[in-house]
């Protein structure tokens, strides 16, 4: 049976489901959290195994993808008018509300559509033919991961063992000169292809015991928060982002600080207060922490009785426990889940830590930016991209709300796997099954009046559903008005033999064919934002208040769980129109257009359109269709005919994207040049998965149903897709349609011509014919 052809669950049942699974941990936590996680969600044992019944690729086809050398231009290259300019002619980006713009070009708003590298050291003779490569595909920005890591000198000889694992590293606060020679070249070429470059600063940096770092092999390697309160990690940060910002690059002759390129700066990979707990550091972090937050306490309420009075709640035992107490700084931090989880006693003192946690957050957040404005740096910062347990959620994000931008992190169905272990669970769904997910719910986190951006995102090998993952988010993006929108990752943008990465995207020739097809819709702006239909708004006790939500979210309950005037609130809302989060109700107060929602929902069709009409969610046929005046496409299940203004597809039994955009900027039944997609799914060579079961049925759940059963080998292979279409023009005659290959090069000696007549241009094409994902159709 066909995956996608089975009936979605009715609507109201996801309303009590969503958000309830938690943040999705990105790469570099896998390590240290997985195991819990597999934990949770695998299968029972009595479960049985048998092959997925959808293993068959007959008929597929090996697209052979070459090496690209990154010196012939796609065809559809020119269309991209991003490009037309060195990164940073515009001058410096500036926010404008919740959108992005240019100094030198007030008024006109821009995305960046960007990837995460790790890649620092791209050797000096390929680095302009990655840059051409990236741009090729329409990214505008790079998201180098992380400075500290990537830049910084190590110290050589040492090794530690961590709570987190092995690392043979330490770094010192000092630039490693080679390395830098090898950035700064990549970073010009970028530049001159017209491609920007954020940083993070670190995510998992250990600091030479030289430096004065008390106990570095007992901190956790990633999540160390002790940057939030111990001034010795804050030093050694902030002399490492100065030494950065303060070097001359010598191919484009200007200091970091001085140049426009370098455009965003995130402070930190995923690390939060409101995360993670103290208790997994060195003793000595520890008692640091208790005794800043015993002082701050001290300041607040002056002593032990003034203290037990703030935090008694009506009815109940006191909340400070016996041999606590501000005068020997014993009174405990409860931590984040504890705060998340507190007892009705522990009230008003988990509103107190949450507090607590805010200004040490907010004031470090501050101390960076002051750092990085002093030496005449304009790029705008962010804090973090990470989350909160229950009503820590939106904790994190008033936190982040601080500085010029907020984020979140946020991937489909999870994070990686070590995909050679054998065994690999994973829920191999298509997102069009769940729009619940919180891969869409991350929007209710967007702050009113603040651009917004996703710094990871990713459909995650080995689910068998990611073609659509670039368009897919692209069109939400846009929807939602996400100014920056960064896939992770891409450390060599070279094509592969075969997929045995969870995260790489250059191992899908499927996935990035579509590329360019996200780019009209989401940097050209093809797809308007929607108006905002929904507003949720928190006074300040509301936001600090640890019940705030728990009877909806649970007490430990994470995600990003929508809410409306304190109530769950419709989780689809996002699909309609607009959604933001504001912590300021006089000024952005909370908004709820019952009608916009009403008219975007037809229960007899089972489709949920948005408030611009540009997009529709089809839930029966699982199916999402973009309808803008310059680009069709439709993405998810793509077997029958759909119609779609003046283009008509017919589709063979496929998964993944079809669609037209225009490339000379008119509307399509206008336009003399046009790019057709048709990619369907992609796997190695004898990949096959099995699906649980539970005597002749399906196993219940979702998460975890099925498992990596062969890893296959190379060639990577391609499903089929066949499309008869036609499309309304104003131009009859000749066309030619040129197939091009995955690395965008015309395929000259399998060009051929379809007619146009009567004001409508026919044909019939079939990717396995060609060995292409892309075709340029040309009027004469």
């Amino acid at each position: 049976m066909r995956k996608w052809a089975m009936t979605l669950m009715p609507l109201t049942l996801f309303l009590f489901t969503a958000g309830r699974e938690g943040p999705t941990i990105a790469p570099e936590h896998q390590a240290a959290v997985a195991p819990e996680r597999q934990a949770k969600t695998a299968p029972a044992e009595e479960q049985q195994w048998q092959p997925w019944d959808d293993n068959g690729t007959e008929g597929w086809f090996a697209p052979e993808p070459k090496y690209d050398d990154g010196m012939t231009p796609a065809p559809w290259e020119d269309a991209f008018t991003f490009f037309r300019s060195p990164a940073g002619s515009l001058g410096w980006i500036v926010a404008n509300g919740d959108s992005l713009e240019f100094e030198k070009a007030p008024g006109q708003p821009i995305r960046f559509k960007g990837l995460t590298t790790h890649a620092f050291t791209c050797p000096p003779e390929k680095a302009a033919a990655y840059a051409n490569i990236l741009r090729k595909y329409g990214f505008n920005e790079v998201r180098f991961h992380s400075l500290c890591e990537g830049l910084l000198k190590k110290e050589g000889g040492l090794s530690v063992s961590s709570p987190s694992g092995t690392t043979s590293v330490y770094t010192l606060p000092e630039l490693d000169l080679d390395r830098m020679r090898m950035f700064d070249k990549y970073f010009a070429e970028l530049k001159r292809a017209g491609i920007y470059v954020r940083l993070s600063g670190n995510y998992a940096t250990y600091w030479s015991p030289s430096t004065g770092v008390h106990e570095p092999e007992k901190i956790p390697r990633l999540n160390n928060i002790a940057y939030f309160f111990d001034e010795k990690h804050q030093e050694l940060y902030l002399k490492s982002l100065v030494l950065f910002l303060d070097h001359t690059n010598p191919y484009t002759g200007l200091r970091y600080a001085d140049d426009p390129a370098c455009n965003m700066y995130m402070m930190v990979n995923e690390t939060s207060l409101f995360w993670s707990d103290a208790r997994l550091l060195p003793e000595y972090y520890r008692s640091e922490l208790q005794e800043k937050y015993n002082a701050w306490l001290t300041e607040k309420y002056g002593d032990d009785a003034a203290l037990m009075k703030a935090w008694q709640a009506p009815g109940q035992e006191t909340s400070l426990g016996a041999g606590e107490s501000l005068s020997d700084g014993s009174v405990v931090v409860m931590g984040p889940r504890g705060v998340a989880g507190a007892e009705e006693k522990d009230r008003k003192r988990g509103a107190d830590e949450m507090r607590f946690y805010y200004k040490l957050e907010t004031d470090w957040f501050g101390k960076v930016r002051r750092a990085i404005r002093e030496t005449g740096s304009k790029m705008l910062v962010q804090s973090t991209s990470w989350n909160g347990p229950a009503a820590l959620q939106e904790m994190q994000s008033a936190s982040e709300a601080a500085l010029d931008f907020t984020g979140k992190h946020v991937y489909w169905l999870g994070g990686g796997a070590g995909l050679r272990r054998g065994g690999i669970r994973m829920a191999n769904e298509p997102v069009e099954r769940h729009p619940n997910d919180h891969l869409l719910l991350l929007c209710y986190q967007h702050v009113a009046d603040k651009p917004f951006n996703i710094t990871e995102w990713n459909f995650c090998y080995p689910n068998d559903y990611t073609t659509e993952a670039a368009v897919f988010m692209a069109a939400y993006g846009a929807l939602q008005n996400v100014q920056a929108n960064h896939r992770f990752d891409a450390d060599v943008p070279e094509f592969v033999a075969m997929k045995e990465d969870s995260f790489s995207m250059f191992a899908s020739p499927a996935g990035i064919a579509v590329e360019p097809l996200a780019y009209f819709l989401y940097v050209r702006g093809d797809l308007r934002p929607a108006p905002i239909i929904r507003q949720d708004a928190l006074t300040e006790v509301e936001l600090f208040d640890p019940f705030r939500g728990r009877q909806e979210r649970g007490r430990r309950g994470g995600g990003y769980f929508p809410y409306l005037g304190g109530q769950p609130g419709p989780w689809d809302s996002m699909l309609v129109g607009g959604v933001r989060l504001s912590f300021d109700p006089t000024k952005y107060p909370a908004i709820w257009n019952q009608k916009a929602y009403d008219a975007g929902h037809d229960a007899q069709a089972g489709t949920i359109t948005s408030v611009t009409g540009e997009l529709v969610w089809n839930t029966r046929g699982e199916f999402v269709q973009a309808q803008t005046p310059k680009t069709r496409c439709l993405m998810g299940a793509l077997q029958g005919k759909h119609e779609n203004g003046p283009l008509m597809m017919d589709l063979s039994r496929a998964y993944g994207v079809a669609g037209m955009a225009s490339l000379d900027d008119r509307t399509l039944e206008t336009s003399q040049r046009i790019l057709l997609t048709l990619a369907g799914r992609d796997r190695n060579t004898g990949q096959t998965i099995e699906a649980a079961m539970a005597g002749d049925q399906p196993a219940s759940g979702r998460r975890g149903r099925y498992r990596l059963e062969a890893l296959g080998g190379p060639p990577i292979i391609e499903e089929p897709v066949t499309v008869d279409f036609s499309l309304k023009t104003e131009h009859n005659g000749t066309w030619t349609v040129l197939p091009v290959d995955v690395c965008g090069r015309p395929l000259a000696d399998r060009q051929r011509t379809l007619t146009a007549a009567d004001g409508v241009l026919t044909g019939k094409i079939c990717t396995r014919d060609d060995k292409a994902l892309n075709y340029i159709l040309t009027v004469k």
